[in-house]
C-alpha cells in the first residue's frame, strides 16, 4: 500500500464541507427540543418522543451494532419532524454498575473519570454520524439527577401494598381491578380487624370466609413487610465470585460462566430486595392488546407474562405434613412415580443437605440449561400418592426451580420430557396414562420392533425415544 499517495481533492473538499456543517449543527444545537415555556413553541403540533437504546460508555466507543439501530430511529425522527411534529429524540448512557466497576479495577482509575472520557468519545462519534439527537436532553444513569428518581420510585414501592380487590377507573375509562395503596392503609385495616389472614398466612378482607384469623398486634408490622411492593426475600441468584457480584441471566453464557471475564457462575439463595411486579401480571397481559408491536414479540410477551393454570396437589409426607406441588396437568396424576423438589426446598435441605448444596453450586445447572436433568439425589423420604396411596419417592432434582410454584414437581415421566430423562437416569418406573396416536408410536418406537406398539408402550414406555 502506498502510504505517500495523496488524498484526492474531492475527498478533502467533502471532508471540509461535512466538518463545517457538523460543527454548525452542534454549535447551534439544531435539534434542541423547545420547552413548552419557549415563546416559539407551537402547542398545536402533535408530540413524539423517540428514545434510543442506551450504550455502555466503554473505552472502545461504539461498535457497528450501535449505529445500526440509531440510524433507524434517526429516520423515524426526521420523518416525524417533516410531518410537523414536535419531536424529542435523545439518548443516554448506561453508565452505572458492573462494566464501570470492572473497567475501573482494570485501569486503576476512578469510574467517574473514565466514564466522562468515554461519553465524550462516543458523543463525538455520534456527531460524525449526524444524528438528530437533542444534546441537552442526554443523560447518564450514574448521575444523581437521574438515579434520585429510581430511589424515589423504590420508596414509593416500599411504602405501598397491592390491594387486589380494589376496583377503579383509569384515565382511559377502563375498569381495573387491583391497585397499589399506602401501607398505612393496610396497617389500619389489620389493626381494626377488617383485613384478616387465612391458614396460609395470606391476607384479604374478612368478607372472604377463608380469611378468619385476626393478625396479632405484635405481628402486624411483620405482615406488612411481607406484603409491601418492595420486599426482602431469599431468592436464587447468579453469583459470580470472580466478579464479586450477582449477574442477570443475560450476562451468563450457556455453559454457566460470566460473559464478562469468563468466570464460573453459581446458583445460590441470597437475601435481596424484590419488586412484586407479579401483582400487575394480569394488567400487563391484558394491555398487550393495546400496543402496536410485531406479532411475534407480542406472543413472546404473552408466554412470559401469562398465567399458568393448574392445580395444587398435596402429597402426605411421612412426618404428617403435606408436600405441595403445582401442576398444569392434574389429569396425569395417576402417572406420578416420583416427586422432585428444588435443591433449595426445605425438604431437600433437611434430608439431603450436602447433595443439595452440591447441586446448587454446579456451574452448569438448571439456570443455564433447563433441559439438564442429570443431577439428582434420593432424599430417603416417601410421600403417599393422593389417589392410589402408593409410596412415592422424593428426589432432589436440579431441573426443579424453587421460584416456580411450590418449588416441587410431580414426576410424570411418561408425559413430560424432563421427567422422562430423569426417570431413565435414575431407573424410576414410568407409567403411561395417555395413549399416543399410532403415528407417534411408529415414529418413536424402538428400531426393528415387530410387537404390537400400543401394547409395547403400555408395558415398556421407557423403550420409546421420548415422552408423549
Amino acid at each position: 500500500m502506498d502510504t505517500n499517495k495523496k488524498t484526492p481533492e474531492y475527498l478533502d473538499a467533502a471532508k471540509k464541507f461535512e466538518e463545517k456543517w457538523r460543527n454548525k449543527w452542534v454549535k447551534e444545537n439544531l435539534f434542541k427540543t423547545l420547552s413548552i415555556n419557549d415563546k416559539n413553541f407551537d402547542a398545536s403540533k402533535p408530540k413524539k418522543v423517540i428514545l434510543d437504546f442506551f450504550p455502555y460508555p466503554s473505552g472502545y466507543g461504539l461498535h457497528i451494532g450501535h449505529p445500526l439501530g440509531y440510524i433507524a430511529t434517526d429516520v423515524i425522527s426526521r420523518t416525524y419532524r417533516m410531518m410537523g411534529y414536535n419531536v424529542l429524540h435523545s439518548m443516554g448512557f448506561d453508565s452505572f454498575g458492573l462494566p464501570a466497576e470492572q473497567y475501573a479495577i482494570q485501569t486503576n482509575r476512578h469510574p467517574r473519570e473514565t466514564t466522562a472520557e468515554n461519553v465524550a468519545n462516543i458523543t463525538r462519534q455520534l456527531q460524525f454520524l449526524g444524528f438528530d439527537h437533542d444534546e441537552d436532553a442526554r443523560f447518564l444513569s450514574s448521575e444523581p439527577e437521574y438515579y434520585k428518581w429510581t430511589q424515589w420510585l423504590f420508596l414509593k414501592l416500599y411504602d405501598s401494598y397491592f390491594d387486589e380487590n380494589e376496583i377503579w377507573i383509569d384515565n382511559l375509562g377502563n375498569t381495573v381491578k387491583g391497585k397499589a395503596k399506602p401501607v398505612q392503609d393496610l396497617r389500619e385495616k389489620l389493626k381494626n380487624g377488617s383485613w384478616r389472614q387465612n391458614h396460609l398466612g395470606e391476607i384479604a378482607p374478612k368478607d372472604d370466609k377463608k380469611f378468619t384469623k385476626i393478625v396479632p398486634e405484635n405481628k402486624i408490622e411483620e405482615v406488612i413487610d411481607a406484603n409491601r411492593l418492595a420486599v426482602l426475600k431469599n431468592v436464587d441468584v447468579n453469583w459470580c465470585p470472580g466478579l464479586g457480584t450477582v449477574l442477570a441471566n443475560e450476562e451468563v453464557t450457556p455453559d454457566g460462566r460470566s460473559e464478562r471475564g469468563n468466570f464460573p457462575v453459581y446458583r445460590k439463595p441470597l437475601k435481596q430486595w424484590v419488586l412484586r411486579i407479579t401483582c400487575y401480571a394480569d394488567r400487563l397481559y391484558n394491555d398487550l392488546n393495546l400496543i402496536d408491536w410485531p406479532r411475534g414479540v407480542v406472543e413472546m410477551q404473552r408466554e412470559w407474562i401469562g398465567p399458568s393454570n393448574g392445580a395444587l396437589v398435596s402429597f402426605l409426607a411421612e412426618d404428617g405434613t403435606n408436600l405441595n406441588v403445582f401442576t398444569t396437568r392434574p389429569d396425569t396424576l395417576p402417572g406420578v412415580t416420583f416427586v422432585a423438589v428444588a435443591p433449595e426446598h426445605p425438604l431437600a435441605i433437611k434430608y439431603a443437605a450436602d447433595a443439595a448444596k452440591k447441586m446448587v453450586s454446579l456451574a452448569r445447572n438448571r439456570a443455564y440449561d433447563d433441559k439438564s436433568v442429570h443431577n439428582g439425589v434420593f432424599t430417603g423420604q416417601y410421600v403417599l400418592h393422593p389417589i392410589t396411596k402408593a409410596k412415592i419417592p422424593v428426589w432432589v432434582g436440579d431441573y426443579v426451580l424453587s421460584g416456580y410454584g411450590e418449588g416441587a414437581v410431580m414426576g410424570v415421566p411418561a408425559h413430560d420430557q424432563r421427567d422422562f430423562e430423569f426417570a431413565l437416569r435414575f431407573d424410576i418406573p414410568i407409567i403411561p396414562v395417555i395413549e399416543p396416536p399410532l403415528e407417534w408410536l411408529k415414529e418413536n418406537a424402538p428400531s426393528n420392533s415387530t410387537e404390537d406398539l400400543q401394547n409395547l408402550y403400555l408395558h415398556n414406555p421407557q423403550n420409546f425415544k421420548t415422552s408423549y
